[in-house]
């Protein structure tokens, strides 16, 4: 059960690949914690669990077995498992959900170099039949509570065994917790899919519940059946359908104002990538990983990109000629692959934890690494930028309200300067933008319609194509948006299904534009 449990747990932790095992080319680094005297892994880390820690000095040490080759895969084994307790620690931790502190990737990273060290020194001596063997070898020594009583035992304080019992005890019972969600939910199906079955009409998706709300709001904004049933939706799109993005993805919202969309290219190769929140660098010498978040500030008809990336953030200009300047010469921290990590993954049957099968797995392995690369001094824009895993959702959505620049170029959104976030008048609109358009909301009226972002010199104003008589926008220092008159916005709302086709109505309401400040959470 521990093995199974923390498999599970496993699929909500980071997915990136941190930690060097190192087959080739480079030696990963060395790890940074320091032992202490009496054989711990460090001192003064965070969270304390991990100060009862054995040192690999520690492992080596007491882990002993019937020869060398027996010792050696024991040894392995344990630091697997430690890293394994590490995991579980972080997510049975519900005041941090599954994100690791410094300290414990630190700690999880000495543990895998020192795994990796003995098996890299046991391959190099012996044969690559000999390597499988050894490989096998540790793998069942991790998969067995023995070795787990031996750590217990020879490595660990009662205090520290008790803190892991209760860690498995935490995750037991959010297995269980998950378990009896999955089948209310598949009962909850069961009997949708049953009242469906029952239902020419469309009732049911005409029901208050969150889910028929979405999917409903989705048909009426343009979208098909087939997107609006299904789970094609980027963050901005379930944004724009009014689906809170931290509840849904365990993520901060975005941020509001001002960003860029599409990406822009040196004639080098460089190439800037933005999406909503981030920049990223690619083509920076070996560098497969690399970039920040970043800001966008109006200056004159240009406006001042900074990209927080690391080691020090740099600055680049987007002209009113739709291309970009860039610094030159710029130092960046990034992700470089140093190896590959060869291991074999088995599968067991949960009843009686017999191994019912394997594949052999290969993941790339990363390191950091700073490059120095030229960024411009010219980046061209490479166009309009696609609408990602969406397809043709947003740009549908556009299209079916009647707007034409829509239906011409229904799968991808204009490059440049571009809006996110909700904002609110106190007449009652809501415009919710992002990169893909903007969604009006108006008593029970709601359309999607495209914008555009205009710079004179002056001021910087947002232009929505509302069909015809476009909404006027500027954007204020203060971060909200000022407009004037009224606005009609015309929405159908849905009534039933025909039979397999959905059926709407026409709703058309009007309100005053007026100054749209950040909505709320």
């Amino acid at each position: 059960m521990r093995r199974f449990c923390s498999g599970w747990l496993a699929i909500f932790l980071l997915a990136e690949p941190r930690i060097a095992f190192a087959q080739n080319a480079q030696q990963p680094p060395r790890p940074t914690v320091i032992a202490t005297p009496d054989g711990r892994v460090g001192a003064g880390l965070k969270p304390p669990y991990l100060n009862s820690l054995p040192s690999a000095e520690t492992v080596e040490k007491l882990i002993q077995g019937s020869d060398a080759t027996d010792t050696l895969a024991r040894q392995v084994a344990v630091f697997n498992i430690l890293k394994e307790r590490i995991q579980r620690h972080i997510g049975t931790d519900k005041s941090r959900p599954f994100r690791a502190t410094p300290d414990e990737d630190k700690v999880s990273y000495a543990y895998s170099y020192a795994a990796w060290e003995l098996e890299e020194g046991y391959k190099k001596a012996h044969s690559k039949e000999e390597a499988a063997a050894f490989a096998q070898a540790h793998g069942r020594y991790e998969s067995t509570w023995d070795m787990d009583k031996e750590i217990d035992r020879k490595l660990l304080s009662a205090s520290a065994v008790a803190e892991d019992r209760a860690d498995v005890r935490k995750m037991s019972d959010q297995l269980k917790a998950h378990n009896d969600a999955i089948i209310r939910q598949t009962e909850e199906y069961k009997a949708r899919a049953a009242a469906a079955a029952a239902d020419p009409h469309g009732r049911m998706v005409m029901s208050d519940d969150p889910t028929s709300v979405t999917m409903r709001r989705c048909l009426e904004l343009g979208g098909s059946q087939l997107e609006c049933f299904g789970k094609g939706f980027s963050k901005g799109m379930f944004a724009m359908l009014g689906v809170d993005n931290e509840v849904l993805f365990g993520t901060k919202p975005r941020h509001n104002g001002l960003a860029i969309g599409s990406a822009y290219q040196g004639t080098n190769g460089i190439l800037l990538a933005f999406s909503e929140d981030t920049v990223g660098i690619r083509g920076c010498g070996g560098l497969t990983t690399a970039g920040g978040s970043y800001t966008v500030t109006p200056r004159g008809k240009e406006y001042v990109i900074q990209v927080l990336s690391k080691p020090r953030p740099f600055v680049v200009t987007l002209g009113a000629e739709g291309n970009m300047t860039g610094p030159g010469s710029t130092d960046v921290e990034g992700l470089v692959q140093v190896g590959e990590k060869h291991y074999t993954v088995t599968t067991r049957r949960v009843s009686d934890w017999q191994i019912v099968g394997s594949h052999d797995q290969v993941e790339p392995v990363y390191a950091d690494r700073i490059e120095r690369c030229t960024i411009g001094p010219n980046l061209r824009s490479t166009g309009p930028a696609a609408s990602g895993d969406i397809t043709n959702l947003v740009t549908t959505m556009f299209a079916a309200m009647g707007n034409k620049s829509a239906q011409k170029e229904v799968k991808t959104y204009p490059a440049g300067v571009r809006m996110l976030g909700a904002y609110t008048d106190a007449g009652g609109l809501k415009i919710t933008f992002a990169l893909e358009g903007a969604v009006l909301d108006c008593g029970e009226a709601h359309a999607g319609r495209q914008y555009v972002v205009q710079n004179d010199g002056t001021s910087v104003r947002v232009v929505i194509d509302n069909v015809g008589t476009p909404i006027m926008l500027s954007l204020r220092p203060d971060g909200s948006l000022l407009g004037n008159g009224i606005t009609n916005v015309d929405g159908r709302l849905m009534t039933g299904m025909a039979g397999t086709e959905v059926t709407y109505k026409p709703v058309h309401t009007s309100c005053p534009v007026g100054s749209l400040k950040v909505a709320g959470p």
